[in-house]
């Protein structure tokens, strides 16, 4: 009897064990591998977020500023800055020189600034907008503002701020941007 006992107990620690073994270590190692992975994701969103906190702040300008061919040439066939645009360019280059970063002078322009005056000289409207902002870049190099700083460029007519149904709209597309970038 007392054989059988022994027999009867070590049966139900093998039932035991095999109980313990098909159904809660799988259970177990299912949780483990659900946690980790958990932590897998969320160690994944962070860092997205933080990419993107860090791209957000990286991508504003430290200054932005823009300009209607109209203010600073008089018209659209002139490159010669007018006297209100080189007094409105002078009290913006203490502003360039306290912050660190590129200058970037970007040029734009509508898809009818091409007139037959500026066709001979300038064979898209990107070379347009890039000979404007590169006025600009002059100027405000003639003014301290250090070369190395200075970056132009020319978009053309790739990022309009509005169509160009109506002509005040197409005013609004002629201009040169002024931004520093971190």
């Amino acid at each position: 009897m007392k054989i059988l006992g022994w027999i009867a107990f070590l049966v139900l620690i093998a039932l035991g064990l095999i109980i313990y073994n098909v159904k809660y270590l799988p259970l177990h190692e299912e949780h483990t591998r659900m946690s980790n992975e958990n932590k897998m994701w969320q160690a994944q969103v962070k860092e997205l977020q933080n990419r993107i906190n860090r791209t957000d702040s990286s991508q504003a300008p430290l200054y932005s500023q823009s300009f209607l061919w109209e203010d600073l040439f008089g018209d659209g066939l002139s490159f010669n800055l007018t006297e209100p645009a080189q007094v409105m360019l002078k009290e913006i280059v203490p502003k360039l020189q306290e912050t660190t970063g590129e200058v970037i002078i970007a040029g734009h322009c509508d898809k009818q600034a091409l007139v037959p005056e500026l066709k001979s000289g300038y064979a898209t409207e990107r070379e347009l907008s890039y000979a404007k902002a590169m006025a600009v870049l002059n100027f405000l190099k003639s003014w301290g503002i250090s070369d190395e700083r200075l970056v132009c460029v020319g978009y053309g007519s790739t990022r309009p701020l509005s169509g160009i149904s109506t002509h005040e709209q197409a005013i609004k597309n002629r201009r040169v941007e002024i931004y520093i970038k971190p």
